[in-house]
This record gives structure tokens, C-alpha cells and sequence, in this order.
């Protein structure tokens, strides 16, 4: 069905209680992992896939 090309991956912030994302990351084929977690939502709101860091901000990854 490659679902993996247009799941997106949401979260429940702010509520308490919430699903880990971490499980859905271990049970997702490695091969949707990225498109799920990260690019179907970058593709679908248009977004870039990085932005310059705001003065006096460090990248850390």
C-alpha cells in the first residue's frame, strides 16, 4: 500500500499523557522511518529542510 508515503507523524503536545514517539520509531519499517517521522510533513507544508540558526543560537545536531 506504501503507506509510508503519506503517513506524517503527530504528536499530542502539551497533553500529560502521550504515546512515546520512540515506539512508533521501533516499529516502522527502517525504510519509512524518514518519510513518516520527518519528510512527508516537510513535502506537504512546504517547508525547508533546514533553517539558519537565530543570532547567538548553536546548532546541536
Amino acid at each position: 500500500m506504501e503507506c509510508e508515503k503519506i503517513l506524517l507523524f503527530s504528536s499530542d503536545y502539551p497533553h500529560w499523557t502521550f504515546d512515546d514517539p520512540r515506539w512508533l520509531v521501533k516499529h516502522l519499517p527502517e525504510h519509512a522511518r524518514e518519510a513518516v517521522m520527518f519528510r512527508n510533513g516537510i513535502e506537504t507544508y512546504k517547508l525547508p529542510d533546514t533553517v539558519p540558526a537565530l543570532e547567538g543560537q548553536t546548532r546541536v545536531f
